[in-house]
């Protein structure tokens, strides 16, 4: 019987879609392990699977030398058991991943592995980049994200995998209509990377009653903070949660704030996952223009583009969402998640006919 290992120098928490892999792999009676780093000291469970954890605390204040130690103690920790075991199939997931393993995947196992891409990652430094294109060109596919990645990735006939989840989002009601006559709720829910932008939001909304703004997820209580700082009373917060929990969040959201700029190279080119929650619940984005997200949102109409953060902004959002017409948007929902799964579905076939093969 086949055997495939998953290898992560991420928590399974942070593992967007890796159920995608997973589901298949379960449909075929396929065992599999996963080797993945944990940075947090918790405890997790993936059933039907091996986990070999290696535990290495880090927060965000962890020095960079100390993290790529880390990396490469990982790096050797996972090697023995991938030695040990002879799988037939290894996935890397994440970025990170894909540089630290791609000169032992390229060597040990030339087109017995694929690399999954989720962001950018420094690629367009050469040694980076080359890193990458040695472990791509001998993988025996590549999955991204988002079709802008190819502009800093080397050239090769990638596969797009979304970032839909549809066990998460089986159990998200939809929206029949849009909320009028309270406050607007402009809600962020995942991991708050972006700071800075979203202090901008809290003052340029402040005590506005017209609007209130939902923040959950990690950070959220360095955004709390700064709202109790700065006397921010129509602000509502909630640091880290379970996955479990992203429903109820989502159900009380009337825009997704999607705003992160577009000063950096992740945020230039990704599709987030708020993208697919926000299309599946039917409640349209905030996005910063010059980005990707805005591309998409704009192509597919899901949303409203945020060039500049001040007052008129403000304005033209209180009266964009009173005036858009929300069965015509909960159509174009629809279009943009069936080209979605369209999509998925080449993933699913490629990954199926390699594994059976």
């Amino acid at each position: 019987m086949k055997k495939i290992c998953i290898l992560s120098l991420s928590n399974i928490r942070h593992m967007s879609l890796i159920t995608a892999y997973i589901n298949i792999l379960k449909k075929h009676n396929i065992e599999y392990d996963i080797i993945y780093k944990d940075k947090y000291g918790c405890k997790e469970e993936l059933l039907d699977s091996n986990l070999y954890v290696f535990r290495k605390i880090q927060t965000s204040k962890t020095n960079r030398l100390i993290k790529l130690k880390n990396n490469l103690q990982f790096k050797s920790y996972s090697k023995k058991i991938i030695k040990k075991n002879k799988y037939d199939f290894i996935i890397a997931w994440g970025d990170v991943t894909a540089f630290i393993f791609s000169n032992f995947l390229s060597k040990s196992f030339p087109n017995k592995y694929s690399l999954n891409i989720r962001d950018y990652w420094f690629q367009r430094n050469p040694f980076i980049f080359n890193i990458f294109k040695l472990g791509i060109q001998s993988s025996a596919f590549t999955t991204i994200s988002s079709d802008a990645f190819k502009s800093f990735l080397p050239k090769f006939n990638y596969v797009f995998l979304h970032s839909y989840n549809k066990r998460i989002l089986s159990n998200l009601p939809r929206r029949e209509s849009k909320t009028i006559n309270k406050p607007i709720r402009l809600t962020f829910v995942g991991n708050i990377r972006y700071l800075k932008i979203n202090e901008q939001l809290l003052l340029l909304f402040k005590n506005d009653i017209r609007f209130e703004l939902h923040f959950y997820g990690t950070n959220a209580n360095k955004l709390k903070k700064f709202s109790l700082n700065n006397s921010i009373d129509n602000a509502f917060f909630h640091d880290k949660f379970d996955v479990e929990e992203t429903n109820s969040f989502f159900c009380k959201t009337d825009i997704v704030n999607n705003v992160f700029g577009n000063d950096n190279g992740t945020a230039t080119y990704l599709l987030s996952i708020r993208l697919y929650h926000a299309a599946h619940y039917r409640v349209p984005l905030l996005v910063s223009a010059g980005t990707h997200m805005a591309k998409i949102v704009e192509k597919y109409s899901l949303g409203f583009v945020v060039d500049v953060v001040d007052d008129e902004t403000k304005e033209k959002i209180f009266k964009w969402y009173f005036d858009f017409d929300f069965d015509l948007f909960s159509k174009r929902c629809d279009n943009f998640l069936a080209d979605v799964a369209s999509n998925n579905e080449i993933f699913v076939q490629k990954f199926t006919n390699l594994i059976n093969s």
